[in-house]
Order: C-alpha cells, then structure tokens, then sequence
C-alpha cells in the first residue's frame, strides 16, 4: 500500500518474468523453419506408425522412407529448437545433450533399417544396440526437458514442452514402457511448433 496515498492501486517492483528478447543474432526464419518441420514430422509419423503397427498394408519401401525421412525431421527440428531456446534465455547448456541425442538418434536409425526390411530377423546384434540404445537415448532427452522446464522467465508452453520432454525421455529410458512415449511425441511435436512460431513473431516484431 501507498502510506502517502492509501487509495493508490499497489505497486510492483518484481521484474517482468519473461527477459527481453537478445538483440540481434538470430533471424526469425531459424524458429519459424523449426515450426514447419515439426508439423511436417507431424503429419508424416502418423501414418508411419500406422504401417509399422500394422505391417503388410504398405509396402517395405514405403516404410523405409518414412522411417528415414522422420529420422531427420525430428533431428532438424530439434537442432533449430535448441538454438532458438540458447538464443532467446541467453543459455549454452543444451547443445551438447543434443548433439548426444542426434549420435544415438543416428545410430538407433541406422539400425532400425535392417529389421524393417527383414521383420522376420531376430539378430541379436541389432536388438541389443535397440536395446541399450533406448536408455542412451532417453537420459539426455529426460535431461534437456529437465534444463528447459527449470529456465527462468520461460513461458508457460515452454515449461510445459519441458515437462513432457522429459516424462517421455523417462518412458523411452525405461525400454518396457517406450511405446508411451509415442502418444507424448505428438504433443511435443505441436507445442514446439507453437513455441517456435510465437518466437519468430516476437523476433519479427522486435526487428521491425
């Protein structure tokens, strides 16, 4: 309360929660690229879950490229969700969870090539690089959720988008409870392409 002026509205002196935009570096193509790559791996990875799930309606080729094309959808875009997540809190701290995450991302793919061309291999090599692939995979992902649910002054779509990346990292870390995870993707997947758009808006209008 106001003691010169008790019928004053109260006052503040807390600091916005969210930071001003860095000025300069970054050019609002770089998220609005990521956005429409998301949706774009959106819309692909449904059907591809369909003819994987349910072999034998589409042909081998088919789901190859999928497989191959989602590989590096989800790769690209989550390199440019990064960037942009550096750029606009002013934090280095996540490129190297995601260059961990593409190396096993790759590999995992790799691998992934042979058993959908041949459903009927039982090669232990390839299970076991599945296999202990997954958790490789899940820790960092957990972990970068962890870092962007705990940034400072981010919007609450980003926290949330931190939260989910890092339920799932858990489920796909777990192995037996991976395909869990595939449900959570999707909802990653538009709400990254959310945040990304609104900060290629807030970068244009910054630079207008």
């Amino acid at each position: 309360m106001n003691q010169a002026n008790p019928y004053a509205p109260p006052r503040s002196d807390v600091t916005p929660l969210t930071p001003p935009l860095p000025s300069g570096g970054m050019s609002s193509r770089v998220p609005r690229t990521g956005a429409w790559l998301s949706i774009a791996l959106l819309i692909i990875s449904a059907p591809y879950y369909l003819v994987y799930f349910l072999p034998g309606i589409s042909p081998v080729a088919v789901v190859v490229t999928l497989h191959l094309i989602i590989q590096v959808l989800s790769l690209v875009s989550l390199c440019l969700f990064v960037r942009y997540i550096e750029f606009r809190h002013s934090i280095s701290n996540l490129w190297p969870l995601f260059l961990l995450i593409a190396v096993v991302s790759v590999v995992l793919g790799i691998v992934g090539v042979p058993m959908l061309i041949d459903e009927t291999s039982e090669s232990p090599i390839y299970f076991w690089i599945s296999v202990l692939g997954l958790p490789l995979f899940g820790i960092p992902y957990a972990v970068l959720g962890f870092r962007i649910k705990g940034i400072q002054g981010a919007t609450s779509l980003t926290t949330t988008l931190g939260w989910l990346m890092l339920v799932s990292g858990i489920l796909v870390a777990s192995v037996v409870l991976a395909l869990l995870a595939i449900p959570l993707s999707f909802a990653v997947g538009w709400i990254t392409a959310v945040v990304l758009f609104a900060g290629a808006r807030e970068i244009d209008a910054a630079q207008a």
